[in-house]
């Protein structure tokens, strides 16, 4: 199940000012993760794989600014969490066509692992034997898990 890596200049936290898009490619389909922002490689990357889906790991403005844009753009079908599609709407600027819960499986294969803390809504995607954490886990920095959402016990 291949992983394709995007790093995405996005307004963020992150010590580097960028986070990472993915794009998981299997079973016929691809799906788009959280993209932070249009950029050129982005741009190419899903013309390269042509994402039927999207969806996000949370709807922290890093990684949910180019939903929109890139599901209208192609026609993908976006994906939110249950229970939290007012939420994705309001972050995203757009109305998810499908949900999701932890324990299901999104197009491409990949799985839904719930992983609260960093933000109430917050999963991992199970890629094969790849993980796409989100905010869970960082390479340099460490996670914020501020109020009013970030809950230490639950992370």
């Amino acid at each position: 199940m291949p992983v394709t890596r995007v790093p995405v200049d996005a307004e963020s936290r992150a010590p580097s000012g960028r986070t990472t898009a993915h794009i998981v490619t299997a079973e016929g389909e691809s799906l788009l993760v959280d993209p932070a922002a249009r950029s050129d490689a982005l741009d190419a990357a899903v013309e390269e794989h042509d994402p039927t889906g999207v969806a996000v790991t949370h709807h922290h403005p890093d990684h949910v600014g180019a939903v929109a844009s890139y599901a209208q753009r192609k026609g993908m079908t976006v994906w939110a969490r249950a229970g939290r599609a007012g939420a994705f709407e309001t972050a995203t600027g757009t109305a998810p066509d499908r949900l999701f819960r932890p324990g299901g499986t999104l197009p491409a294969g990949v799985g839904v692992v719930d992983t609260p803390g960093h933000a109430p809504e917050h999963v991992a995607f199970v890629a094969g034997e790849e993980w796409l954490t989100g905010d869970l886990a960082v390479a340099a920095g460490s996670v914020v898990v501020g109020a009013p959402e970030g809950d230490m016990r639950a992370y």
